[in-house]
């Protein structure tokens, strides 16, 4: 559920970071997003926006699907979506 949550939270940050930062929407933005172990570092545009830890054992998923999704109403569009695995 953290995960979840935490994407939703991060997209909901990207745009208001867009805005802060008087970039047009029309702009792409850069977002990266660390999974390692029982956290998460989400980069928004080369700044660290939120990181999270999952502290939560017993309902933590350590694998599963990734979705790319929007919450509420309007347009998002996704390119150039890269997944890779972190060396140890």
């Amino acid at each position: 559920m953290i995960r979840k949550i935490t994407v939703i939270f991060l997209l909901l940050l990207a745009a208001a970071f867009a805005n802060a930062q008087n970039r047009s929407p029309e702009l792409w933005q850069q977002v990266e997003i660390i999974a390692r172990g029982n956290s998460l570092i989400h980069i928004l545009n080369g700044q660290v926006i939120t990181v999270s830890v999952d502290e939560d054992p017993a309902n933590r998923a350590p694998q599963g699907i990734m979705s790319l999704q929007l919450e509420g109403s309007g347009q998002v569009w996704y390119r150039n979506v890269y997944v890779r695995q972190l060396l140890q």
